[in-house]
C-alpha cells in the first residue's frame, strides 16, 4: 500500500546567450567583491574590476570581469562564479578605451564564440550587449575595487535558505536553495531572489516574492511554474510551507542558513561592519523589503525587543487549498529525550477536507489512522485512493475528516529508529489535538476512522482522552501482533493450495521467529548466534521444500545452493525488521485489553473475506473482551464479499488488491454514514 510521492522541478532549458556559459565557472569556492563606490574613472587608467548579472526568463547569473594592461597590451578573464564546475575563460579581442571597452571570448564545449561591447555611463557603470551569433542580451557591469573568496553554499548572498539546516549538511546535503540578495556587492538597486536545485540542475531561477506580511511568505518561480507557501517559525530559522506546481504538491521545509563572518578588508571596513552587525543580526532573517519601524521617537530609548522584527507567533500550521481540501504540515513535539531548549520536533504531513459551508455551521470530524505499516495519507492501492475516497464520502454527508502521512511516507518526516506504539499513539494525539482548534469544526463531536492497527491505536486513545466522541473501526484486529500474522499466513497459504508440509513449516518458522525477535536486545554476536542455531534446526525441513519445489519446476532458474543462500538471507532481512521496536511492541501487542475498557459509542466492521485480519476470530476475541465492560457501546457488523479495504473481492488475498479497480465498497459507506446518523454525529 505504500507509495512514496516524490515531486521534481522540471529544469528548463536556459536560453540564448546564457547558455554560452553552460560549464562556465571556478574551481575554488566561489568570489566575493567588496565594493567601494567612487566616481567616474576612465577605463584605461587602472587595472580593472567590473561585476554584474546574466539575465534570462529562466536564470539570473552573476559574472565578473577583470582586465589589466601590461607593456601596453591588456589581457583579462571573464568568470560565472555560481557555476562551480570549470575555471576562468581568457579574454580575446580586449579593447579598452577611455569611454568603452569591447571583449571576445570562446564558452567552453561552445562551438560560437561570444563578445561584449559596453559605454561607460557614470558612477562606473559599464552597460552593453552580450553578443552571439543572432542572440543579444543587455548586461550592466559594476566596477569594484577587489575580489576575496565567498563560500559555495552561499555565493554571496546575504540570506540563504536551504531544505537542509546546516548542521546536518555533511550528512546529507541540500538540494534546493534560495539565495537573497539585498545589499552588497551584487545589489543593483532592486532585491533579487533566486532558486538553485541541484538534483534538477536548476541553477539562478527567478523568484518573485509575492507576500511577507508578519510570518506568511509567498514565492513564485514562473520559468518553472511552481509556487512555494510557506509561514515563518517563531525562531526566524525556518519556513514551513508547500511547494506547488504542475498538479502536484509537496510539503517543503527550508532552514537559514547563517552565514560566515566575513573578514573585512580594512580598518575603515572592520568600523563600518561593527556599527552595521547589530542592524544585520536584527534584519538578516527578515524577509525582502522589510522596514524597520521608525514609529518611535528619536529621544525614545527602544526595549531590547523593540529592534527585533515580530514575527507571528500563532501556533496553527498553514493551510493551503488544492483540489477542494486543505493541506498542512503539522509539527509535533517528538516523545523521548530532549531538552526544554532545543525540543526534538518532526512533521505529519496531512489533508483536512471540509464539507461544503452550511452559514457558519460546525461541522464533526473524523481522524483517519492508517492501516498496519507505513501508509500515506491517500491509501493508495493500485488505482484506487481508500481514505481519500472516505474522506470524500463523509463529506458529502456533512463530516469533515483529517487523514495523514505515516512517519516515513509522503510529507511527514522519517521514523527514527526509537519509534514505536507510543510515538504512533502520540501521533494521533496531536492530529486530535489540532482538529479542536479547527475554526469550522465542532470539538464535541470529533472522532476516529482506524483501519486494521489504525484501529487499534484510535480504541487505545480513546480509553486515555474521554473527549473521543466516537469511533469507526474498520478491521479492527483482536488476536496479538504475532498470532495476528501466523493466522494471515495460515489463510493466505490455505487460499493459495499450499501443501499440509510446506503449511506446517511456514507457520513453525515464522513462530519461531517472532519468538527470537521479541528477545531482549543482546550483542549482535549472541542474536547471530541463535539465529545460525535457528537456521541449522530448520534447514533439513527447508532443503527438502526446496526440492521438491524443484522438481518438474522449469519456472525455477536457480540451484538448491542459490536457492539456499537467497533463503537465508531473507530470513536474515525478515529478523531485523522484526526486531525493530514498533515491530517488537506490535507482536507482543495485546488489542483486546482497550475494549475492556472502552466507553466511547464504536462501530466495528470487517470484510467476510478479510484475510489480513480474519472476520471471525477477531470478532469472537473483541466481543469476548466487551463482555467484561459493562458500559460499552459496540456495534458489531461482518459485510459479505469484502476484503481487508473493504473492497469487492474474490478471494480477499492481498495479492488480489492491485488488480481491483473498485474504492471502498457502497455497503460499508452506507453503513458507516447510516451509524453515524443514528449516533447524531451528522443529520445527513
Amino acid at each position: 500500500m505504500n507509495r512514496i510521492f516524490r515531486y521534481e522541478l522540471k529544469s528548463a532549458s536556459l536560453v540564448c546567450v546564457v547558455a554560452l556559459f553552460v560549464g562556465l565557472g571556478c574551481t575554488s569556492p566561489a568570489l566575493l567583491v567588496a565594493q567601494t563606490p567612487r566616481d567616474t574613472t576612465p577605463l584605461a587608467a587602472a587595472e580593472q574590476n567590473w561585476v554584474g548579472w546574466i539575465e534570462s526568463s529562466e536564470s539570473h547569473l552573476r559574472w565578473i570581469v577583470k582586465f589589466r594592461k601590461q607593456a601596453e597590451r591588456w589581457t583579462g578573464s571573464i568568470q560565472v562564479p555560481d557555476r562551480l564546475d570549470s575555471p576562468p575563460i581568457a579574454l580575446s579581442k580586449l579593447i579598452v578605451s577611455d569611454s568603452s571597452v569591447s571583449f571576445t571570448w570562446q564558452p567552453i564545449n561552445e562551438k560560437q564564440e561570444a563578445s561584449f561591447v559596453g559605454n561607460l555611463e557614470p558612477n562606473n557603470i559599464l552597460k552593453g550587449l552580450i553578443l552571439q551569433g543572432d542572440k543579444s542580451i543587455f548586461s550592466q557591469l559594476k566596477q569594484v575595487d577587489q575580489i576575496s573568496e565567498e563560500s559555495s553554499d552561499t555565493l554571496g548572498a546575504d540570506i540563504v535558505w536551504t531544505d537542509q539546516p546546516r548542521s546536518r549538511a555533511k550528512i546529507l546535503p541540500y538540494d534546493l536553495r534560495l539565495r537573497i540578495y539585498s545589499s552588497g556587492l551584487f545589489f543593483d538597486g532592486s532585491d533579487r531572489i533566486l532558486l538553485d536545485s541541484r538534483s534538477s540542475n536548476v541553477l539562478g531561477a527567478p523568484v518573485k516574492l509575492l507576500q511577507s506580511e508578519g510570518s506568511k511568505w509567498s514565492f513564485q518561480i514562473p520559468s518553472l511554474k511552481v509556487e512555494y507557501v510557506a509561514e515563518l517559525d517563531s525562531s526566524g530559522d525556518i519556513l514551513t510551507g508547500f511547494l506547488t506546481g504542475n498538479s502536484n504538491s509537496k510539503a517543503l521545509q527550508l532552514y537559514n542558513w547563517t552565514a560566515e563572518t566575513k573578514k573585512p578588508s580594512s580598518e575603515s571596513d572592520k568600523k563600518a561592519r561593527s556599527d552595521e552587525s547589530g542592524k544585520k543580526e536584527t534584519d538578516a532573517k527578515s524577509p525582502p523589503n522589510t522596514k524597520p519601524d521608525n514609529s518611535k521617537s528619536q529621544n525614545e530609548k527602544p526595549k531590547p525587543d523593540s529592534v527585533k522584527f515580530q514575527w507571528n507567533t500563532e501556533n496553527a500550521p498553514l493551510r493551503v487549498s488544492k483540489d477542494g481540501e486543505d493541506e498542512f504540515l503539522l509539527s509535533v513535539a517528538s516523545t523521548g529525550n530532549r531538552s526544554k531548549a532545543a525540543p526534538l520536533t518532526h512533521q505529519l504531513g496531512c489533508t483536512l477536507k471540509l464539507p461544503l459551508s452550511e452559514d457558519g455551521k460546525k461541522f464533526p470530524l473524523a481522524i483517519i489512522a492508517s492501516t498496519f505499516d507505513a501508509q500515506e495519507r491517500d491509501g493508495i492501492v493500485g488505482e484506487s485512493r481508500i481514505y481519500k475516497q472516505l474522506a470524500l464520502s463523509l463529506a458529502e454527508k456533512g463530516v469533515a475528516s483529517i487523514r495523514f502521512d505515516d512517519r516515513g511516507t509522503g510529507n511527514s518526516s522519517p521514523a527514527s529508529s526509537d519509534y514505536g506504539v507510543q510515538e504512533a499513539i502520540a501521533d494521533l494525539k496531536a492530529v486530535l489535538d489540532y482538529a479542536k482548534g479547527i475554526p469550522e469544526v465542532d470539538k464535541t463531536k470529533i472522532g476516529f476512522i482506524g483501519h486494521g492497527f489504525g484501529a487499534t491505536l484510535a480504541t487505545k486513545l480513546a480509553t486515555l482522552d474521554s473527549s473521543v466522541a466516537f469511533l469507526i473501526c474498520l478491521a479492527p484486529p483482536g488476536l496479538d501482533g504475532s498470532r495476528l500474522l501466523l493466522a494471515e499466513s495460515q489463510k493466505t497459504s490455505e487460499l493459495e493450495k499450499l501443501d499440509d508440509a510446506s503449511l506446517t513449516l511456514l507457520i513453525d518458522l515464522q513462530r519461531d521467529l517472532h519468538a527470537l525477535a521479541q528477545k531482549p536486545p543482546t550483542k549482535e554476536g549472541r542474536m547471530a548466534l541463535e539465529f545460525d542455531d535457528l537456521l541449522r534446526t530448520y534447514w533439513p525441513r527447508l532443503e527438502a521444500s526446496i526440492i521438491n519445489s524443484t522438481i518438474g519446476n522449469a519456472e525455477i532458474h536457480q540451484s538448491p545452493e542459490q536457492l539456499k543462500l537467497a533463503i537465508e538471507e531473507k530470513l536474515r532481512s525478515d529478523l531485523a525488521g522484526l526486531r525493530t521496536k514498533f515491530n517488537q511492541e506490535f507482536l507482543k501487542s495485546d488489542p483486546s485489553s482497550n475494549w475492556m475498557m472502552l466507553q466511547t459509542p464504536t462501530l466495528a466492521i470487517w470484510g467476510s473475506k478479510d484475510v489480513q485480519v480474519d472476520a471471525q476470530s477477531n470478532l469472537e476475541v473483541l466481543k469476548q473482551a466487551v463482555r467484561r465492560n459493562p458500559r460499552n457501546r459496540v456495534t458489531w457488523l461482518m459485510l459479505p464479499n469484502l476484503n481487508h479495504l473493504l473492497q469487492e473481492c474474490e478471494t480477499g488475498l492481498p495479492s488480489e488488491y492491485q488488480e481491483l479497480r473498485t474504492g471502498v465498497a457502497l455497503s460499508a459507506i452506507d453503513a458507516i454514514t447510516k451509524w453515524l446518523k443514528e449516533q447524531r454525529i451528522t443529520l445527513k
